[in-house]
């Protein structure tokens, strides 16, 4: 098949992430897989290393007519036998390309789950796709309430891929351990629950670092709060990092106090790794992280029950090496081959006679 993706950030996060894993398996899967990205985006940066086809395309608005005008050649030009949308604004501005170029099937992966609201957004949803993907079952009861019929959508969580297992030498009885997160500085990760949690935990634990990579508009002030706690030496912040490898070295327990999360694919990661969770019960996470088996879930914008959980695992290495243990099994269901198996299986279902083949039947 050949699929075009469509996703527009600027940014690299967890669904940018996700788009390119995805192209990169059903490429390596036989399909011809394109991905319409921002200009000069690392999504669109990523997908040329990997020698994934890429189409700049910048989009202004769920309205933007330049960009819709764009696709529209591209869909007509090319012989696409899928269109994926990847977010909310590629919902947008795809699903009115794809209706004005009288093209289906059109697919869009929904990666939050919010309510839609807004009389466009209701509109958008139940008339511009064919089918919806929900990463979680929570992202599948916000899509069935603003009208969708439960026959559209698929429910395909998201996926990692699975890191070679590096045993951890036995720490030192003096060593200095590590909370980590890792996360963009935003209202959904709650940075209040979160230094407020690192703060009570670091007076109990003067052993004991909290790491947090990542940037965004509260990095500052959750810095500037640390060093008028003379936490600054605990309470690490060293902005966006490109490399991982360090942040995964150090982390003895990964902490995620968000208020509402789909899913939380780096809790997979940290999963993956054997690393415990300590986690809000919110939204998706509870299907990935199950309370007292690879983790501790607690009430989301609660620093008293975030502290009480990471010291409980900071007291009892015996019982965070358990937890540890488990969340590598739980995280390879989530390995994300099989899981763009059933994506390929999708497109399948939605496109059964691909342009291409048809047109090669024809030439015939």
């Amino acid at each position: 098949m050949r699929i075009l993706h469509v996703d527009p950030a600027p940014t690299w996060r967890g669904g940018e992430r996700q788009v390119f894993l995805l192209a990169r398996q059903l490429s390596l899967r036989g399909h011809e897989c394109s991905v319409a990205a921002a200009p000069d985006s690392p999504l669109a940066a990523e997908c040329a290393r990997a020698g994934l086809p890429v189409h700049a395309l910048a989009m202004r608005g769920d309205l933007d007519l330049v960009a819709i005008a764009r696709l529209m050649r591209l869909l007509r030009r090319d012989s696409f036998d899928i269109l994926h949308l990847h977010t909310a604004r590629a919902h947008g501005v795809g699903g009115l390309a794809a209706r004005a170029a009288r093209f289906h099937p059109v697919l869009v992966t929904r990666r939050v789950e919010l309510p839609v609201r807004g009389a466009f957004s209701r509109w958008k949803y139940r008339a511009l796709a064919d089918h919806y993907i929900a990463i979680s079952g929570v992202v599948a009861r916000s899509l069935e309430r603003a009208g969708i019929p439960p026959e559209r959508i698929a429910r395909i969580p998201s996926g990692i891929e699975i890191p070679p297992l590096v045993p951890r030498a036995p720490a030192a009885a003096n060593a200095r351990r590590t909370v980590g997160t890792l996360a963009a500085f935003t209202p959904q990760k709650d940075p209040s629950t979160w230094i407020s949690t690192a703060i009570r935990v670091c007076r109990e634990h003067p052993d004991v670092d909290f790491l947090w990579w990542g940037e965004g508009p509260f990095r500052r002030t959750l810095q500037e709060i640390a060093l008028r706690e003379n936490l600054g030496t605990q309470i690490l912040l060293p902005g966006f990092q490109q490399d991982l490898t360090e942040f995964w070295r150090r982390i003895d327990v990964f902490f995620l106090p968000s208020r509402f999360e789909a899913l939380g694919t780096s809790l997979l990661d940290a999963l993956a790794r054997e690393i415990p969770v300590v986690a809000s019960d919110v939204g998706g996470i509870p299907e990935v992280v199950r309370s007292g088996l690879e983790g501790i879930l607690v009430p989301t914008r609660n620093a008293e029950a975030c502290a009480e959980a990471l010291n409980a695992l900071l007291d009892d290495p015996d019982r965070a090496r358990a937890l540890g243990a488990a969340g590598r099994a739980r995280a390879l269901e989530f390995e994300i081959a099989p899981l763009a198996a059933r994506v390929e299986a999708l497109y399948a279902q939605l496109a059964p006679e691909p342009r291409s083949t048809h047109g090669e039947a024809l030439a015939r």
